[in-house]
């Protein structure tokens, strides 16, 4: 590289750089005509902006335009969307977006020794801009551009000056799919860095430095604009730390060729060290072009060296394991129009996220700004930048995609930081979309095959929301496309795996990270799994004074607003504190959970920060979305189950925490162990505490813990102390060894067994049985009994607690309930009919049952299994709960599982828990109960009138409908189980198809409050001609090592539009609203109810319901499983004779109409009845 002064003197000052960056004249247009542009004269331009900038993020500088009251103002793009979800809402209509042509301009000057008699070279570099961009130089247009998320140059040789002037139009009016959004697509802007290059004839275009066959090559690339004739050209270069700027390598190249021209070669650099998280070394590669001696261009490129790869289910980073532990972060900045353009906020982003043991960035659905990734860079943290390709693309914009796609990758290939390239998610993975995403997986490995390519995060249609009816469907190890799971697997370097909810929307839940791990063999490539968390908190009220921008408050304001019509905006506090406390004891659950897989290699967790979108919000961070942790949240806690290494404890029903006192206790020490170096040796010691006592001890000595595995280390023997009282323990281990220090620690409740309180009651022959074990005085009748104990409140016992008596309801029944996600999982945090947690208030009860007033682990055998919660939302019920229901805050809900009642001379106690007796914590909070319901202290603060029982006592819960029966036979009936071919066999059973016509039966209770509205029973009534629904059915039975399956297919021929539960019409094409087991959801039409009965014993009831919302595109899909080993206690492995059934009874139930039920949730009902005569 030429370094003496004769050379420089002799340069005649290329290259020159031009920082354009700063305050441009600014302008607007609505619209611009592609063929003949009308470019705005100097003086339209009256107000300025800022480049880098958005325009929404300076409103202020605009409203004093003439054009602003014409502007358009377009409301975010799914405002609608959201007031379908929130009907109640309007106030999306104030976020609005400027959509248009923003129009920038400033003036220039060049020296006239580079304008004036030599040759040379002007490129005009822009960095990013949202989202298309044509530029005019002197008034003569020099190019355009489409994309926002890749550099882009303009060679303006030639058309350049001494004085010259520089207009930008920038359009944000997008209509292509496929390309990454900001906010909801909708911000626009000059988003980057502007500079003007003058360099000699020739000029650098480009530099691509990368890892060459090891991480002692550097491999070069470079693009080079050269002249027609030019001999003697040499591209020298060197290499140089980032840091501090020593030198490390230098040499040169030598350059042939005219017009843009690409050289590339490998050199060899002792001493050169990898880029990676624990050491993230940068290097600067600098070249010049140097021509008999001059330099015609000078070109830097940052750069670091890392290479992927895989080993099986393994990632590895320069070739040691790396397990991803990825934050998904969203386009939500609530005092901003998009993201931040400024590195210093992503180094602040970056930090929080590793002190809470973070490793990986990953973009929800977009890729950040290229500030983003030099902090990542910097930092030492993978990024994970997303596209939003929809399956929906016509095949007419594929080439564009590509194109786009390309040019981003060509973009961030730079950054050692940018490793996995996420093409889309939760996309419907139809073969279609499968070759959209082979032709994108190639288009990134033309411009980086040092990166890797996620295709679908959550892959629809391969590995659930499967049609069942494809032969293509196999059950094991689990039901996937097997097909498709190939083809993804092709266009994958990662695949982003999702569990159907095991990791996330559905944990804890009845599965543990063994059904996860015998997924595995199915998928050909590392998985990481996909929005695992999930699990949400109650708002912070007092945030909403902190939205300043165009976002506006409105989750808070419709919280606030709820809480205030229910009475309850005195708890809205006390919801926010104990919902975070519940979110931390299940999320530490969760993530060790995946790290007792064996399979996984990473995991992506939604997200370390609340998100708001417009549709839904996720309240599911570790802090708010300002970026403060959260009551209860300490990184030193979080870092025990989310780090590196992870010691871990694992024993039989991870959720079941509650013990007897001198039970035997058996677990396996684990280690997920992804530290920087082996544990060769090292000491596993763990405490039984009570407190600041300790209880129990022991010390182990472990050997050869090797990195990227999880590895058992010892067996865990130990008898829980007998206790006089029940009390949590704390159960603490930690391992030391080759300077490292890993603890954890697990909480659990120990009960000692006492004798139960004698009851002295009448009870209900349906709950004695339950009962009658551990309570043998009940009787079914006893005389003068002032205790009356059911599990169904009825009009004889609200007589009998009107003439004094008291009542202990061990149900529901009759009162309006709200089915439970256990709310000690909490629930969804985008959903608004999950449960966020529980209050124990201060009551009688509670004395002696440790708890720190709100429901940790001790109480989940309570809120499992059968039970639920009462939604008490009659204002004519005072509410006094003793343990309460944390609603979700998107559907705010006065509920409880436990309260009481003065009614008249009598009292009413309802106990709606689970009480497995067998589990400690349900048998000691039941004798409680049985103690304070007979004596003294049994004394209800609130009184409710006799009447409010009389009205719920008076609503039916039951109607009677005619079913139709159709006989139909089985073709190709499998023979009995009695091997692996038999096993195909069924597997594999013929489809059965058979069209049915439903006509709805008489209403023999119908009421006004049922179908929500008057003239609603004249509507499904059998008088009614338009109650008749016509629809087809196809079935098909599936079979694998467990279950029979009947795949039903149910496609309408009538029409019926739903309506929510606020009376608003879903209009949206191609949706269903679809409510199980008392969960609704929006979602595409893909399920009908079932009902599955086996050899005449066998009940399988999924209580699903979906009303069909598309007459063209109603085809309807569920699945329901049937035991193979039918109750008669036979191995599920060895094939009885109650699997082969003669008969197979299946019930579809058809729900529709234009009203729902407020209080059950409930539709209208088509039912009829199928006969699968399996002999035939």
């Amino acid at each position: 590289m030429p370094t003496t002064s004769s050379r420089r003197s002799a340069s005649p000052g290329y290259p020159r750089c031009l920082d354009l960056t700063g305050t441009w004249k600014f302008t607007y247009t609505r619209s611009l005509d592609p063929g003949r542009p009308d470019v705005p004269d100097a003086s339209a331009f009256s107000t300025t902006m800022p480049v880098p900038g958005f325009w929404d993020d300076h409103h202020e500088r605009l409203q004093s335009t003439d054009w602003w009251s014409s502007a358009d103002l377009t409301p975010a793009q799914t405002a609608l969307t959201a007031r379908r979800i929130y009907p109640e809402e309007s106030a999306f209509e104030t976020l609005r977006y400027l959509r248009g042509i923003g129009w920038y301009r400033r003036t220039f000057r060049l020296p006239a020794a580079l304008t004036r008699g030599r040759p040379c070279t002007a490129l005009l570099e822009f960095r990013e801009v949202a989202y298309r961009a044509r530029v005019w130089v002197n008034g003569a247009e020099a190019g355009s551009h489409l994309g926002s998320r890749s550099a882009f140059q303009m060679d303006i040789s030639g058309l350049c000056g001494t004085g010259n002037e520089l207009i930008v139009a920038v359009g944000n009016d997008k209509k292509e799919t496929g390309e990454v959004p900001y906010h909801c697509g909708r911000c626009g802007g000059i988003l980057g860095p502007v500079q003007l290059r003058v360099a000699g004839p020739g000029a650098v275009l480009d530099l691509f430095v990368r890892a060459g066959d090891d991480l002692q090559t550097v491999a070069w690339t470079a693009q080079l604009k050269l002249p027609s004739q030019a001999r003697g050209l040499q591209l020298c270069w060197r290499i140089r730390s980032w840091k501090g700027g020593r030198v490390v390598a230098r040499g040169q190249q030598p350059v042939e060729g005219r017009g843009e021209t690409t050289i590339e070669w490998h050199e060899r650099v002792p001493g050169i060290r990898p880029w990676s998280l624990a050491e993230p070394n940068l290097y600067v590669a600098e070249v010049e072009l140097v021509h008999r001696g001059r330099t015609w261009d000078r070109f830097t490129r940052r750069f670091g060296l890392r290479k992927w790869s895989r080993d099986g289910h393994t990632l590895k980073l320069n070739g040691e394991p790396f397990y991803s532990r990825a934050n998904c972060r969203s386009t939500h900045y609530p005092n901003h129009a998009g993201v931040p353009l400024d590195k210093q906020s992503y180094l602040d982003d970056a930090a929080r996220m590793k002190q809470t043991g973070f490793n990986t960035m990953k973009f929800l659905k977009m890729a950040p700004t290229t500030a983003c990734y030099e902090a990542a860079d910097e930092i030492g943290m993978i990024v994970s930048p997303s596209t939003d390709f929809s399956r929906k693309l016509p095949k007419s914009e594929w080439d564009r995609g590509c194109r786009e796609l390309g040019e981003m990758v060509r973009t961030l290939r730079h950054y050692p930081s940018v490793s996995i390239y996420c093409l889309s998610a939760e996309q419907i993975c139809t073969e279609r979309f499968l070759d959209l995403l082979s032709r994108l997986y190639e288009s990134v490995k033309q411009q980086d095959t040092g990166s890797l390519v996620l295709a679908c995060h959550g892959a629809r249609g391969i590995e659930y929301g499967l049609d069942m009816l494809d032969e293509k469907v196999l059950g094991e190890p689990f039901w996937h496309h097997s097909d498709r799971m190939r083809r993804l697997a092709a266009c994958s370097d990662v695949i982003g795996q999702y569990p159907e909810g095991m990791l996330s929307y559905m944990c804890p839940g009845r599965t543990t990270w063994r059904d996860v791990d015998v997924r595995a063999p199915v998928y050909a490539r590392p998985m990481l799994s996909h929005e695992v968390g999930m699990k949400g908190t109650y708002l912070d009220l007092r945030n909403e004074k902190r939205y300043r921008h165009l976002f506006p408050p409105v989750y808070y304001q419709r919280t606030r607003r709820q809480l205030e019509q229910a009475g309850l905006l005195h708890k809205a506090e006390i919801y926010y504190r104990l919902s975070c406390r519940v979110q931390q004891v299940v999320r530490k659950y969760a993530l060790e959970e995946i790290r007792l897989c064996r399979s996984l290699a990473g995991y992506e967790y939604l997200g370390d920060t609340d998100h708001y979108g417009i549709v839904q919000s996720y309240p599911c961070g570790f802090r708010d979305e300002f970026h403060v942790l959260k009551p209860g949240e300490s990184p030193r806690e979080i870092r025990r189950y989310q780090n590196d290494s992870v010691l871990l404890l694992d024993f039989k029903d991870r959720k079941r925490r509650t013990c007897w006192g001198g039970d035997p206790f058996q677990g396996t020490w684990t280690i997920a162990h992804h530290g920087d170096r082996p544990i060769a040796r090292g000491t596993l010691a763990w405490q039984l505490r009570d407190g600041d006592k300790v209880l129990l001890s022991g010390r182990t000595i472990v050997d050869k813990i090797e990195r990227g595995r999880v590895t058992q280390l010892a067996r865990l023997d130990l008898r829980w102390p007998e206790l006089t009282r029940p009390a949590r323990l704390n159960l603490r281990g930690t391992l030391s060894g080759n300077g490292l220090r890993i603890a954890n620690d697990w909480d659990f409740w120990v009960f000692p067994r006492r004798e139960p309180p004698k009851v002295s009651a009448r009870c209900d022959p349906g709950i004695r049985q339950r009962l009658q074990g551990r309570y043998p005085s009940l009787a079914d009748r006893q005389k003068d009994a002032k205790l009356w104990i059911t599990s169904e409140f009825a009009a004889r016992h609200l007589a009998h607690i009107r003439r004094g008596g008291d009542v202990l309801l061990l149900g529901t029944e009759p009162f309006p309930t709200w089915s439970l996600v256990n709310p000690i999982a909490t629930g969804h945090s985008s959903a608004r009919f999950h449960q966020l947690g529980t209050i124990v208030h201060d009551h009688p009860i509670f004395r002696g049952f440790p708890h720190d007033g709100f429901g940790d682990w001790q109480f989940y055998p309570l809120l499992d299994g059968d039970s639920s919660c009462i939604h008490l939302a009659d204002a004519d019920w005072p509410f006094d709960p003793i343990l309460e229901v944390i609603s979700s805050d998107k559907h705010v809900r006065r509920q409880a599982s436990i309260f009481e009642a003065r009614v008249d001379g009598g009292r009413l106690f309802v106990f709606a828990c689970d009480f497995d007796l067998a589990q400690p914590s349900a048998a000691f909070l039941l004798d409680s109960v049985m103690s304070y319901v007979q004596g003294a202290r049994f004394k209800p603060k609130v009184r409710w009138e006799p009447g409010s029982l009389r009205k719920i006592l008076s609503k039916p819960v039951k109607r009677s409908v005619a079913r139709r029966s159709v006989a139909c036979p089985v073709a190709n009936k499998p023979p009995p189980c009695e091997g692996a071919a038999n096993d195909r066999t069924w597997r594999r059973a013929a489809p059965l198809v058979s069209t049915l016509a439903a006509t709805a039966g008489p209403v023999t209770e119908a009421d006004d409050d049922y179908h929500a509205g008057a003239g609603a029973a004249a509507r499904v009534g059998a008088a009614d001609p338009a109650a008749k629904l016509d629809f087809s059915a196809r079935l098909r039975l599936l079979h694998d090592r467990d279950f029979l399956y009947v795949a039903v297919e149910v496609t309408a021929v009538k029409y019926f539009p739903w309506r929510d539960n606020f009376g608003k019409p879903f209009s949206q094409p191609d949706s269903l609203c679809v409510e199980y087991s008392g969960m609704q959801y929006g979602i595409a039409p893909t399920t009908t109810s079932l009902v599955l009965m086996g050899h005449g014993a066998i009940r399988t009831d999924l209580r699903a319901r979906a009303s069909i919302t598309n007459p063209s595109k109603s085809k309807l899909l569920y699945r329901a499983a049937l035991p193979r080993a039918l109750s008669d206690g036979s191995d599920a492995d060895q094939p009885s004779a109650a699997t082969s059934p003669e008969c197979l009874d299946v019930d579809i139930t058809v729900f529709h109409g234009e009203d729902v039920d407020r209080r059950t949730h409930s539709l209208p009902a088509i039912p009829f009845h199928l006969r699968l005569d399996l002999q035939a």
